[in-house]
């Protein structure tokens, strides 16, 4: 079964229908293909390959930009939206600031972008157990399908992970509306690199108020927060309850991962992680 973050409620809903109707359905409910929207001048897009941090970032993103409000998941799709579990036509109708979250491989439409890479062995584990919570797969026995799947990027339409990372950081790494984030250096260096990414929203935060936004936005404010909103969050709502959607694991060699599998990931994504320093 093909996953798309964002869209498995669906997915499971007509599960047993026929391809072309489930197809139909899924339009009727978005009205445009997931992820066609009209990009608009002074938009932000957070974008990332699936399981990078977007979430995590969302909630940062948020707390800067909506001081007033209190960010969790049952205010989070309101104020940043997921492109894939909103309808279009109410995405398109949000007000100043549109920020969005999307894992669109390179849109030359998109004008501010913030990207948030994720070494891919890390990646790779936590979307294989977040296709686990779904039921896109049964069990651990499925690691070896899914994760040649993985390789090719043919778990969904947003390419695999190195094409995905590519077809931003190359066109774009030296563009002043582009800001690459790194999700390791992201929980190593929390003021500095929640820093940048305030300074390239326009919002002037001094070290106390960084430190609250962090503060906020931790693992273990964030867990408490799926452990009492998950049955309302798109992206947890009747998923296995065994298995977080939130991940803060940092385990870059792997869960799943054996030796052989690791030497093939490093193989075929090699210079793009020697790119970032993986």
């Amino acid at each position: 079964m093909r996953a798309r973050d964002g869209s498995h409620l669906v997915e499971r809903a007509v599960f047993s229908i026929p391809n072309v109707l489930k197809s139909l359905i899924k339009r009727l409910l978005n009205f445009k293909p997931p992820g066609n929207i009209e990009p608009k001048r002074g938009d932000c897009w957070l974008v990332s390959y699936p399981r990078s941090g977007n979430t995590w970032l969302r909630f940062i993103a948020a707390n800067l930009i909506f001081r007033n409000k209190e960010i969790t998941f049952k205010t989070i799709d309101d104020l940043i939206p997921d492109i894939y579990a909103r309808n279009s036509w109410r995405i398109e109708r949000q007000k100043p600031p549109r920020v969005f979250k999307s894992h669109e491989p390179y849109n030359n439409l998109y004008g501010n972008v913030v990207y948030m890479v994720r070494n891919p062995f890390a990646v790779c584990n936590s979307y294989f157990r977040y296709l686990l919570k779904t039921g896109a797969y049964e069990n651990e026995d499925d690691f070896d399908s899914y994760f040649s799947k993985f390789l090719k990027g043919k778990l969904d339409d947003y390419g695999s992970w190195k094409e995905n990372v590519a077809s931003w950081i190359y066109p774009r790494k030296n563009n002043r509306n582009f800001l690459l984030l790194n999700y390791e250096l992201m929980r190593e260096d929390p003021i500095g690199e929640v820093g940048r990414l305030a300074k390239f929203l326009g919002i002037e935060s001094d070290r106390r108020r960084l430190e609250e936004v962090i503060q906020l936005c931790s693992m273990d404010r964030m867990k408490k927060l799926e452990d009492s909103q998950w049955r309302s969050w798109s992206s947890t709502a009747g998923t296995r309850r065994d298995l977080r959607f939130i991940d803060s694991s940092e385990n870059l060699k792997g869960n799943y991962l054996n030796e052989r599998q690791k030497e093939g990931l490093r193989k075929d994504f090699d210079h793009v992680m020697a790119e970032l320093g993986y």
